[in-house]
């Protein structure tokens, strides 16, 4: 499995969200940064769901301290500053795919909270010193569920 494919990934200027590309293909993959600790939500999340013969996601998002997650059920909850998530398919299957972003918070930001990074060696995501963004417990109630596969 290819996990740093050309254009597999991208960063919106627009949302600041994180997405893959629709429609992704077979053997695509990439690693994100997420820079400063925040809380993530998924408003679009559609990729190959886990087998009926067995559970492991064929295709899917892993996001250390939250879960992988495959089918139609994507990452919600609190994550740490410097962690990298991961993007895989397999060879087979392919579907709509997913977008990832921050619940909106009122702590102040600077820069962006996802960038593309080439692998998931240590050193590869450098955190954003005192920059945190969780948002308030209305919010996060508001922008999803807390369901993890």
């Amino acid at each position: 499995v290819n996990r740093t494919s050309s254009g597999a990934c991208t960063v919106s200027a627009t949302t600041g969200c994180v997405s893959s590309r629709s429609q992704y293909q077979d053997n695509d993959g990439c690693f994100v940064c997420i820079h400063r600790q925040t809380t993530l939500t998924s408003p679009t999340f559609s990729v190959e769901p886990v087998q009926p013969t067995g559970q492991t996601c064929h295709d899917g998002v892993v996001i250390p301290g939250l879960g992988t997650f495959c089918g139609n059920t994507g990452p919600f909850g609190a994550v740490a500053g410097g962690t990298i998530m991961e993007w895989y398919t397999d060879d087979s299957r392919s579907n709509v795919g997913w977008t990832i972003c921050e619940v909106p918070c009122t702590a102040s930001t600077s820069g962006p909270a996802f960038s593309i990074v080439a692998s998931a060696t240590s050193g590869a995501c450098a955190l954003a010193a005192s920059d945190t963004c969780i948002g308030t417990s209305n919010q996060i109630a508001t922008s999803g569920s807390s369901t993890s596969n």
